[in-house]
């Protein structure tokens, strides 16, 4: 399976809007428009990356419980529609595939205010 860059967004985005503090999310939810695989993928390599904290339960779910410091940190770089489109675009040029550390990396490349 590989990363989805809007599905990342759209989860990190989502949790900053829907999560709060001593509740948990449980992935998949219907706001979401992506498959349940894609979504419970997506948020275990969201935690591996230290951007969430949470665990995959036995219903296959993923239970998301917060975000982290390096997460909201992502999240204030992504949150800009603008600057979101200038990252899609690097990323369609990319020659390496897409991981969390690259478009980390993309975010923190691309000037915010050009």
């Amino acid at each position: 399976m590989t990363l989805n860059a809007k599905c990342i967004r759209d989860i990190m985005l989502y949790l900053n809007d829907n999560l709060e503090y001593h509740q948990e999310i449980f992935m998949p939810v219907a706001d979401l428009t992506y498959s349940e695989d894609e979504l419970v993928y997506t948020c275990i390599k969201l935690k591996e990356a230290g951007l969430i904290s949470g665990k995959e339960n036995i219903l296959g779910q993923f239970e998301i419980e917060d975000i982290t410091y390096k997460g909201h940190t992502f999240i204030s770089k992504i949150k800009d529609d603008k600057f979101w489109n200038k990252v899609l675009s690097k990323i369609t040029s990319l020659a390496e595939p897409l991981t969390i550390a690259v478009l980390e990396r993309l975010i923190t490349d691309i000037p915010i205010a050009s």
